[in-house]
């Protein structure tokens, strides 16, 4: 008895630990993608991306663990959703506009020295670990709130850990500057919740 009951309990975490899914789920991989973090996925996303474009059903383009390089432009409309499990990130060269929603949880799923366009997004919250904030005391998560608040574009809901304390100062000279500035510059329509975070 205490064996199924621990194999229950098992799998009700593991159901409810996933983020769910919007319409018919398209795992990346199927497709050819490779999760390396050096292999250019832009064309095979590309025309993914045509197919799943198309028409308004909703679908949920799905990235498991790993990293998945994308070098030229690359929009995705609203009718698809992007998830990401646990340690699956973006490494974005260009500029990749999203125009769905995401699921994803406080992990980081961006790493880029291109543009994120979340402008017309279909997300009700954004979180800095998307962009690699620690939130541990000691790193500087300016970047990554940064990261997001022009990622945000017109504006947006930046949510924070409750139990993280992030750590914003303008670093040493020798840090880079977001858009030639040092600090946080955000747009009037974006909103912190603090949800008990320092």
């Amino acid at each position: 008895m205490r064996k199924i009951s621990l194999i229950f309990l098992i799998f009700i975490s593991i159901a409810f630990s996933q983020p769910k899914s919007s319409g018919t789920v398209y795992n990346i991989v199927n497709y050819g993608i490779k999760a390396n973090g050096v292999t250019d996925a832009t064309k095979e996303l590309l025309t993914l991306a045509s197919v799943l474009n198309s028409g308004t059903t909703k679908k949920t383009l799905y990235f498991p663990s790993g990293t998945y390089r994308i070098n030229s432009a690359l929009t995705l409309d609203e009718n698809i959703t992007l998830r990401f499990d646990y340690n699956a990130k973006l490494i974005v060269a260009d500029i990749l506009t999203i125009d769905g929603s995401i699921d994803a949880g406080l992990y980081q799923i961006f790493d880029t020295t291109g543009t994120i366009d979340l402008n017309n997004a279909k997300i009700k919250e954004a979180y800095v670990e998307w962009f690699g904030a620690k939130g541990d005391t000691t790193t500087n998560d300016r970047v990554a709130f940064q990261k997001l608040a022009d990622a945000l574009g017109n504006g947006g809901n930046i949510v924070l850990n409750s139990t993280s304390t992030y750590r914003i100062s303008q670093g040493a000279l020798s840090e880079p500057p977001v858009n030639n500035y040092y600090g946080i510059r955000l747009k009037s329509n974006t909103t912190l919740d603090g949800n008990g975070a320092t």
